[in-house]
């Protein structure tokens, strides 16, 4: 059970943030981010509106507020 929790659980990822049109811009291309996972896997998330944490709309928002 464990080992499945640490598969989910965000450590790192690439930078990411909304430009001055409200899209998205990322760190590198092509449009999304590098996430790394407390069990040491990593995996290229591509952006969407509504895709998983932290390479979403949502979370694009909240550091757009936040800087």
């Amino acid at each position: 059970g464990s080992a499945m929790a640490q598969s989910t659980v965000v450590i790192m990822f690439d930078s990411m943030n909304l430009d001055l049109t409200g899209g998205a811009s990322y760190s590198h291309a092509p449009g999304g981010a590098n996430v790394l996972y407390m069990d040491g896997h990593v995996t290229f998330n591509k952006y969407e509106n509504l895709g998983p944490f932290p390479v979403n709309s949502l979370y694009a928002r909240a550091v757009q507020l936040n800087s």
